[in-house]
């Protein structure tokens, strides 16, 4: 984690392009077990299914998430208009 706060403040400062978000992935990509060789996900069975579900439950949690936030009448308002 600190050579990550280290690379980011240096690139963040050289480069404009690239963005924190997108230094955080590309680190977590290398650095990460995938970018180690220590996971295969071909190991589990079909990469792209798993990505697929991974996907979905991503999107679960993020439905999730953000439906407390809204009231209960709120949804159907927002369908009406």
């Amino acid at each position: 984690m600190l050579s990550h706060g280290v690379v980011s403040d240096y690139v963040e400062q050289s480069v404009s392009v690239v963005t924190e978000p997108l230094l955080a992935v590309s680190y977590g990509v290398l650095v990460g077990l995938v970018g180690l060789g220590l996971l295969r996900l071909g190991a589990f069975g079909d990469p792209m299914e798993l990505l697929e579900q991974a996907a979905r439950l991503t999107l679960g949690i993020a439905v999730f998430g953000v439906a407390p936030v809204w009231r209960a009448g709120e949804v159907s308002e927002r369908a009406d208009s």
